[in-house]
């Protein structure tokens, strides 16, 4: 792969206000990269960060036009609605308004109503994606479990479901703590076994699960 003609790619992304795709694209870049390629990871790195800092001052100024007042009878609104439509409609409508912190808490409610994983993860990495670091976002998650409870086969989907979301990315490390995770909650599930070999068999060179591969490790 040519990394310099990607990184153009993703330049050009950010030029036209893409931000989110010039992200996705940096993000995949650098988590491809082996620790040899100091520079190019230092660069990813500086455009990784400001391109965060775009879009959050971009979501601040979306929620700055709203109004205080305004904003106030929204989340309340919003946080009244109690079915699994509703809670996907308000968080939907938070998401479209910049508002992705609590979006994200919005569609984690429908973790308690028993929606399928599959159909609330995606939507809650692609808006926590936007603020934090992927690493940040599964720390954020693990929390959340933690906080609420949630093992055995349920914990393990919403970890599986979020290891697809940032395999799909570019980032096979977390990936693979995340099957790890879901496998020590669902150790006999085959799917979840599959996948972790899978990942395992496509680890980029140098990355951090290789080196403990050859360490004997994992």
């Amino acid at each position: 792969m040519d990394i310099r003609a990607k990184m153009r790619e993703a330049d050009l992304y950010r030029s036209m206000g893409l931000l989110k795709e010039a992200l996705d694209l940096y993000e995949s870049l650098a988590s491809g990269l082996t620790d040899g390629a100091s520079a190019d990871r230092e660069t990813l790195t500086r455009r990784i960060a400001e391109i965060r800092e775009e879009i959050s001052n971009r979501d601040r100024e979306t929620v700055r036009k709203i109004g205080a007042k305004d904003l106030t009878i929204l989340r309340k609104t919003l946080s009244a609605r109690g079915t699994v439509p509703e809670i996907l409609e308000s968080a939907s409508a938070l998401k479209e308004l910049g508002l992705l912190k609590e979006a994200v808490a919005e569609y984690q409610k429908l973790f308690r109503l028993n929606c399928p994983p599959d159909k609330v993860v995606p939507e809650i990495v692609a808006c926590a994606l936007k603020i934090d670091p992927p690493r940040r976002v599964v720390e954020e998650l693990e929390k959340f479990l933690n906080e609420n409870r949630i093992s055995g086969t349920d914990g393990a989907r919403i970890r599986f479901c979020t290891a697809l979301e940032m395999e799909k990315r570019g980032h096979g490390d977390l990936a693979i703590d995340l099957c790890r995770g879901a496998l020590e909650m669902d150790p006999k599930n085959s799917v979840i076994k599959e996948k972790l070999r899978s990942l395992k068999a496509r680890l980029s060179p140098g990355s951090r699960y290789d080196h403990l591969l050859e360490k004997g490790l994992v």
